[in-house]
C-alpha cells in the first residue's frame, strides 16, 4: 500500500511560492469547518478594502452551500 501512495504524496507535497515583488499581492484564504462564523463577511469587507487602494481583486465563494457573497456585494 505504502508504494501505491508515494506517488500521491510526491503531488500533494508543498511546493515553494514563485518569488514575488514586494508591491505584488498573494493568494488569501478565509476558511471555516462550520457555517456562521463570519468568514465571508471578512471576506468580502477585506476584498473591498483591498480593492478601494486601486488593487485588483478576485473574491470567490466557494461555500458547498448557498453562498452570500452575492447577498454582501448587491451582485445577482
Amino acid at each position: 500500500m505504502s508504494a501505491q501512495l508515494e506517488p500521491l504524496r510526491r503531488q500533494l507535497a508543498p511546493r515553494p511560492y514563485p518569488a514575488r515583488r514586494p508591491d505584488e499581492g498573494g493568494p488569501v484564504v478565509f476558511a471555516s469547518g462550520k457555517g456562521g462564523t463570519g468568514t465571508s463577511t471578512l471576506a468580502a469587507l477585506l476584498a473591498c478594502g483591498v480593492g478601494a487602494t486601486g488593487s485588483r481583486v478576485l473574491l470567490v465563494d466557494g461555500n458547498v452551500g448557498p453562498g452570500s457573497l452575492h447577498l454582501y456585494l448587491g451582485v445577482e
